[in-house]
């Protein structure tokens, strides 16, 4: 089965390093005078960068300007496909689709195109090696050279028939 734990890879390892930054300093600060001063100089700036870059994540989570969907399995379980999107505001935005494997350890980008061009309903799994994604055309894109095949899966990328914006 497939596992897709969504944004919390980055959260445990900004946590794990806070972790193992607040072990050092602790075991530093009960040694000898200099090796209180070494371990202020290394565990400290690491520190306060790790703290900067996990509330960097806290805000753009927030900001609601990208997202997901819900996992889309194929037959097996084995593989998903995750829609993508961000916006832009007025300058317009984007959508792609990733297939993940092995447990989310292997994955790859197998489309792209403008805002809202792909979403939930526009991705279908013929079988476990085979996976359709409907999609609107926007100018400026061109979402058939952004369509690539995925290690033991065959990626077709369709336009849809009503044309997009």
């Amino acid at each position: 089965m497939f596992f897709y734990l969504g944004d919390l890879e980055k959260y445990g390892l900004c946590l794990l390093i806070l972790a193992a930054v607040v072990l050092v300093g602790r075991f530093a600060w009960r040694k000898g005078t200099w090796t209180r001063v070494i371990g202020s100089i290394a565990t400290i700036p690491v520190g306060v960068i790790v703290t900067l870059l996990l509330g960097l994540f806290v805000l753009s989570d927030l900001s609601g300007c990208s997202g997901h969907g819900a996992p889309i399995y194929s037959p097996n379980g084995k593989e998903a496909a995750l829609v993508w999107f961000h916006d832009e505001g007025a300058t317009g935005g984007g959508a792609w689709v990733e297939l993940y494997d092995t447990h989310g350890l292997r994955f790859g980008s197998v489309f792209d195109g403008g805002w809202k061009s792909v979403d939930q309903t526009d991705v279908h799994w013929t079988d476990d090696s085979h996976i359709t994604i409907d999609y609107e055309h926007w100018p400026d894109y061109d979402e058939q050279k952004s369509c690539k095949d995925f290690p033991a899966v065959k990626v077709t990328c369709v336009p849809k028939k009503n044309g997009g914006a």
